[in-house]
Formats: C-alpha cells, sequence, structure tokens
C-alpha cells in the first residue's frame, strides 16, 4: 500500500505535466510568449513557446493535494507523518512561480528578480527554513554569531540555487533534468540517514519535471522559461533545507552543494569569468560549461545534455557515499569530485593560469586606476604640447600696467551725489 501510494503520487504528477505542457504550448503560441532565436546567444533555431514552467507547477500542485487528501491513510502505512509542504512553502513557491511568468511574459530585470529571490528568501528564514550553523569550525559555539550568520547565508543560498538552475537553462531537457538528478540524489541521502519523511515532495517534484521533459527534450518544442526555473531553482534550494542534516558540520555543508554540484559550477565560472573581464557578472553570454562542450568538443545538443547528466549524477552518487561510507573516506571522495571537475574545468580551457591572471591585472588596473606620469597619456605615449605665448613674461610694459581686478570690471562706477550748500539765515 504505501509504494503504491508514492508511485501514484509520481504518476499524478507526471500524467498532469504531461498533458499540460502542449496546452501550456499553444496558450504561450496564442498570447506570444515566444523565445524568438537572435543568432548569437540561443542555440535554437525557430521561435519556441515558453513558459512551461506553469505546467510543472500546476502538476507539482496536483501531486501535493493527492498527497493532502491521503495523509491519514499514509500516516496509518508508514506510521509517521509524512511531510506536505507548508503555506509558507507553497507561498514562496508561488510566488518564484509567479514572478518567472511575469518574466516570460513581459521581462523583468535582474534587479527586479533579485529583489523578489530576496524577499522570497527572508520570508523563508522567517517559516524556519534556514542553513542551520550550528558548530561551524573555527567559529566555536557561540550563539551570537551563528543567529547572526544564519540569514545572509540562508538569502545567499537561495539566491545561488535559484539562479544557478536559471543559468543553466541553456539547452532542451538540460534544467529539468538536471534538476530532477538533484531531487533523487537529495531523497536518497535523506532516506540513507533515516528520514523518509520528505518523499512525497522529491517524487511529485520528478513526476512534473519527468512529464515535462517528453516535450522539452531535444528538439524541444516548449522551453520551461523563467516561470520553470526560478520555481525549480526555489524547490531545490528548499528542499535542501528541510531533510536531516549530517552531523559532520562540514560534510552538512558539501552534501547539499555536491547534489547541486554542476548548476553551482556553471554560475561560479561564469560570474567569475565575467567579472575577471570587467563584465556585469549578469551579463548573458553563450561561454557556459553547455557552450564549450558542443563548440569545443563538436558534441550535439542531446550528447552534451545528456553528459552532463552523467557529470550530476556522478556528484550525487558522490553525496551519497559520503553519507554511506565511513568517516576516514571524506576527504578521498571530495578530493575525487574536485580533480573531476578540475580536469573537466582544464579540457575546457577555463582553468588557464596565465590568462586568468593577466586578466585580474587588467581589472585591478581598471577599477582601481592607475597613476600615469605627468605629461604622459596611458599608452605611454607623450602628450602633446600646446603651443602658447609667454612673451608678456618678458615685457616691461605688461608689469606697469595698473592691474584690473575682475571684481573692479564687474562693478559700476560709483556717481557721488552733489552736496547740497548750506542756507545761511
Amino acid at each position: 500500500m504505501s509504494t503504491i501510494a508514492l508511485l501514484t503520487g509520481f504518476s499524478l504528477a507526471f500524467l498532469s505535466a504531461l498533458i499540460l505542457t502542449p496546452v501550456m504550448s499553444r496558450l504561450a503560441l496564442r498570447l506570444k510568449w515566444v523565445d524568438v532565436p537572435d543568432g548569437k546567444r540561443t542555440m535554437h533555431r525557430r521561435p519556441t513557446p515558453r513558459a512551461g514552467g506553469v505546467a510543472i507547477f500546476v502538476a507539482f500542485m496536483m501531486g501535493i493535494a493527492y498527497f493532502q487528501m491521503l495523509r491519514s491513510d499514509l500516516l496509518a502505512t508508514f506510521g509517521f507523518e509524512l511531510y506536505i509542504p507548508s503555506i509558507p512553502f507553497l507561498l514562496g513557491a508561488f510566488a518564484m512561480a509567479l514572478t518567472g511568468l511575469y518574466d516570460d511574459a513581459y521581462g523583468l530585470g535582474f534587479k527586479k528578480k533579485f529583489f523578489f529571490q530576496l524577499l522570497v528568501g527572508y520570508l523563508m528564514f522567517v517559516a524556519g527554513f534556514r542553513v542551520q550553523v550550528t558548530s561551524i569550525p573555527l567559529l566555536g559555539d557561540d550563539p551570537y554569531i551563528q543567529a547572526s550568520l544564519a540569514l545572509p547565508l540562508t538569502l545567499l543560498w537561495y539566491l545561488a540555487v535559484i539562479n544557478a538552475v536559471n543559468l543553466i537553462d541553456g539547452l532542451d531537457g538540460l534544467a529539468g533534468g538536471i534538476t530532477l538528478i538533484a531531487f533523487g540524489s537529495l531523497a536518497l541521502v535523506f532516506s540513507a540517514l533515516g528520514d523518509l519523511r520528505f518523499l512525497p515532495i522529491a517524487l511529485v517534484v520528478a513526476g512534473s519535471i519527468a512529464g515535462f521533459l517528453v516535450h522539452n527534450f531535444s528538439p524541444a518544442t516548449i522551453f520551461m522559461g523563467d516561470s520553470g526555473s526560478l520555481f525549480l531553482g526555489f524547490m531545490l534550494a528548499t528542499y535542501t533545507l528541510t531533510g536531516t542534516s549530517h552531523t559532520n558540520p562540514i560534510m552538512a555543508l558539501i552534501i547539499p552543494i555536491m547534489a547541486v554540484g554542476f548548476p553551482l559550477l556553471d554560475t561560479s565560472v561564469a560570474f567569475i569569468r565575467r567579472i575577471l573581464k570587467g563584465q556585469s557578472p549578469f551579463a548573458p553570454d553563450k561561454d557556459h560549461i553547455h557552450h564549450r562542450l558542443i563548440e569545443k568538443f563538436k558534441m550535439s545538443v542531446p550528447g552534451a545534455v545528456m553528459l552532463l547528466y552523467v557529470l550530476n549524477a556522478t556528484l550525487g552518487l558522490m553525496a551519497i557515499m559520503l553519507v554511506i561510507v565511513d568517516a576516514r573516506y571524506f576527504a578521498v571522495i571530495v578530493g575525487v569530485a574536485a580533480l573531476m571537475l578540475g580536469v573537466l574545468l582544464h579540457k575546457l580551457g577555463y582553468l588557464r593560469v596565465r590568462q586568468g591572471a593577466r586578466l585580474l591585472k587588467q581589472l585591478i588596473k581598471t577599477k582601481l586606476g592607475r597613476q600615469v606620469p605627468r605629461g604622459q597619456w596611458e599608452n605611454g605615449e607623450e602628450k602633446p604640447r600646446l603651443e602658447t605665448d609667454d612673451s608678456w613674461r618678458t615685457d616691461p610694459m605688461f608689469w606697469r600696467k595698473p592691474i584690473v581686478l575682475p571684481r573692479d570690471v564687474a562693478r559700476p562706477p560709483q556717481q557721488t551725489a552733489p552736496k547740497k550748500a548750506l542756507s545761511e539765515d
């Protein structure tokens, strides 16, 4: 009964997304919510409807409603209460989906999107979804330090994960598949720690994404848009904060980062690369990891997507291993993951020490300024000297003339009134 109930929730979300996605595609075409290829940054060749995230969100809500109706039966079956998203959880998910939908329909600047992400992150912090900072190494157990770090770390985590999922949405099926793998890895991590309460959320999200991927995998007939990427990023960030954490505080921080490995890696590389080039870290370009896989290794879009699936699944498997293996192997697993990612970045041309040092030096000169010797331009050329007449310096007649100050020239001469003669009596 328990397995059937869980599979039914997954199937309901899958079928809902499978049916609703074509409906949303036709609606987006009618409303002209279409992503038109620009020939520069986009990879698709024909106008494609977006806002497919609406179908994912509705399918997710239907799956959650199913588990909510069977809450008492599931309690009797499992012997413990499964976690059903609370009202703040659902409101935050709705707010992110609505923000993304507005961006898909009318466009929304990154500053405004950041504001709504920070607002939702703060509301989730108030609702109890926060980064636990107990027993942080080198900081001790000072409750004041823990309280002062909890809010900024929580907001940073929401910003990082939401925008990471948003930025990897550059190839057909990439963002959805990576998020699906990350949810599966985290669900297995929580299960290995003995916490099965959060399986309904993972199953419903997985079913919603799987149903959407049928229409989104290459060649895609619809994109999830920001309505999907912001919603899935929010769900992934919140899901990592719900389950049981590892008893080791360092592993408690590393495991969710490793499970969401590829999106965070790609976002970090993109931000550092743009900053070193003197660009805005939020400026869109065509130089992400998935772009370089296609251009450098001449891979097809499905091939690049499948390779990144394997990469993120490997990182997820390592996150699971950190839970089930002995603590002696923690450093080995983390080291292998770091080595694997380092080799990938080197092969793609990101790890260039000399080029990075040159860009950093250039950035420092640009931002901090450089003292230029007097009489020279910044390129080292001599400034052209203006021809001026200095003969007045040795002219004796110039110095004999009275000096007229500007205030004397501007002030009109004063006319004195004639004095009246005194009358004699």
